[in-house]
C-alpha cells in the first residue's frame, strides 16, 4: 500500500472497498487520481482547501513537482495540518504517493 502510505483514512477506505464491492487491490490501483476512484472524493476535499488559500496551493504545488521545496516554516506546519506532508528529518515531503500524483496532475 505504497500508494496511501499508511495513511489511516485512506487505508480503511481501500480495504473497506475491497471487502464491501468485490473489488480487488489490483484495480483501485488501476487510476487512483481518476473522478471515479475510490479515492476521489477525499482528493476533491485536500483540492478545495489548497484552492481556498493559495500560499498552501502553490507551496504544494513546488512540492509535489521539484520533490522536495524550500518552505517557510509556517507554510510547512500549514500543510502538515491539513495532513497533506509529512517531515521526514528536515525536508517536507508529501505524505503519500496519492497525494504526489493527484496535485502533480491537477494543480
Amino acid at each position: 500500500m505504497m500508494l496511501v502510505g499508511g495513511h489511516p483514512f485512506l487505508v480503511r477506505l481501500t480495504l473497506y472497498d475491497i471487502a464491501n464491492r468485490n473489488v480487488t487491490l489490483t484495480q483501485i490501483l488501476q487510476n487512483p487520481t481518476s473522478s471515479s476512484s475510490i479515492y476521489a472524493d477525499h482528493l476533491h476535499r485536500q483540492s478545495l482547501i489548497l484552492r481556498q488559500q493559495p500560499e498552501l496551493k502553490n507551496a504544494m504545488k513546488d512540492l509535489v513537482i521539484n520533490n522536495s521545496a524550500k518552505l517557510p516554516t509556517v507554510t510547512k506546519f500549514k500543510l502538515h495540518s491539513v495532513g497533506l506532508v509529512k517531515f521526514q528529518g528536515d525536508r517536507v515531503l508529501p505524505r503519500c504517493n496519492l497525494y504526489s500524483k493527484y496535485f502533480q496532475k491537477y494543480l
